[in-house]
């Protein structure tokens, strides 16, 4: 594996970030229930993209979204575009405030959350697949600053429109 890397180990929930073969952080993740496991993958980012809208997966939409109805999406600060069901970015988005936009052919990447509880609990399997990342906006801070963008990162931050801050280096990442 890359010397510098993010390692998830979905049974334990935990995210670790190696520095050079060295470990330099680790905390805890959020990650897919059972009927919906984070999957096995690698893959890698470059940007990080803060106050992302949330394009719901069709499955999740059908099942989880539509058939509550309009109040809700107006609740959640959703709607239909094209046929698929968007969230807008805020302070109640399920992606929270930072995605870390990993490429890769299953759609799944780390991200923010709104639900911060989540990460005292011992059973922490409970996305849809995506990881939920603890203090995620710490952590992309802490990656935009080793970049030197930190400025920039917090300027885009507090805009509270999307926009992507590319860093330096792209950042491998393994789910296993």
């Amino acid at each position: 594996p890359p010397a510098t890397r993010i390692d998830v180990n979905i049974p334990a929930a935990v995210m670790t970030t190696y520095e050079n073969g060295k470990i330099i952080n680790v905390r805890r993740v959020v990650v897919g229930k059972p009927d919906a496991a984070t999957p096995n993958l690698s893959g890698s980012f470059s940007d990080l993209i803060l106050n992302p809208p949330w394009n719901v997966p069709q499955g999740i939409a059908e099942r989880e979204i539509l058939p509550k109805g309009g109040a809700y999406l107006r609740e959640h600060d959703m709607y239909v575009d094209e046929g698929r069901v968007v969230q807008r970015p805020g302070p109640k988005a399920s992606l929270g405030r930072v995605k870390f936009d990993m490429q890769n052919p299953h759609a799944i990447y780390l991200h923010d959350t709104p639900s911060k509880a989540a990460f005292a609990a011992n059973e922490r399997h409970g996305s849809h697949g995506c990881v939920r990342v603890g203090d995620a906006v710490g952590y992309a801070r802490g990656l935009a600053t080793a970049s030197g963008l930190q400025s920039e990162f917090d300027a885009k931050l507090a805009k509270g429109s999307t926009g992507a801050v590319r860093l330096q280096t792209a950042m491998a990442v393994r789910l296993m």
